[in-house]
């Protein structure tokens, strides 16, 4: 069983403790509990944070090392389309700029709705809610708006973003009207211009 749960896992990859227990098949939950506690005392598994553990190195030289903060954030935030990485890394992505960033910026639905600007581990997590579902088939006007969202990034003049950006768009293949729609659930007038850069990108595409 110890041994199965290993490999599904991986050795130092975070997983959540609902998918231990559904890996497990242990429908009990006070069974379940005394599972985990016996695992952890024996340190078979070591915890992360609450509800989250990985599975430590057999060999002792590397027993001590722990999930890199990379597959922390993507299990807790981003995993199954439910969040996205924002800020300068995705300027970095879609070619805006050649810097490189060393935070963690995310937009997710696992946090609560009025979460904004929550930092984590060390202040190299900063985490917003988003301000819509995010799912499998919006993730990519997800980034698109959230790419807009950050054109102070960007390596170029405004006019040479917005070509980046019309193409960026041709290239996703996305759909104008829907973009569009999303696009209100940004509100107020902190996000006027970002809404006047829309309307422009969408103006220009053909």
């Amino acid at each position: 069983m110890l041994i199965d749960a290993r490999e599904n896992f991986g050795i130092r990859e975070p997983f959540l403790k609902r998918e231990l227990k559904d890996f497990l098949k242990i429908k009990n939950e006070n069974t379940f509990n005394q599972t985990l506690s016996s695992m952890a005392k024996f340190k078979l598994i070591k915890k992360i944070e609450n509800g989250m553990y990985y599975f430590p190195s057999l060999d002792e030289r590397f027993k001590d090392l722990k999930p890199s903060l990379e597959s922390i954030v993507k299990k807790k935030y981003l995993e199954n389309y439910n969040g996205i990485r924002t800020g300068a890394f995705l300027a970095y992505k879609y070619k805006l700029t050649t810097q490189v960033s060393g935070y963690y910026e995310i937009i997710t639905n696992n946090v609560g709705k009025q979460t904004r600007a929550k930092k984590e581990y060390d202040g190299k997590v900063i985490v917003w809610a988003s301000k819509f579902e995010i799912n499998k088939e919006n993730y990519l006007y997800v980034e698109f708006l959230e790419l807009v969202n950050n054109i102070k990034y960007s390596d170029y003049n405004y006019e040479n973003t917005k070509i980046i950006l019309i193409d960026t768009f041709k290239k996703m293949k996305l759909n104008k009207e829907i973009l569009r729609e999303l696009s209100y659930y940004y509100k107020g007038a902190v996000y006027y211009s970002f809404r006047k850069t829309i309307e422009e990108i969408l103006y220009e595409i053909a």
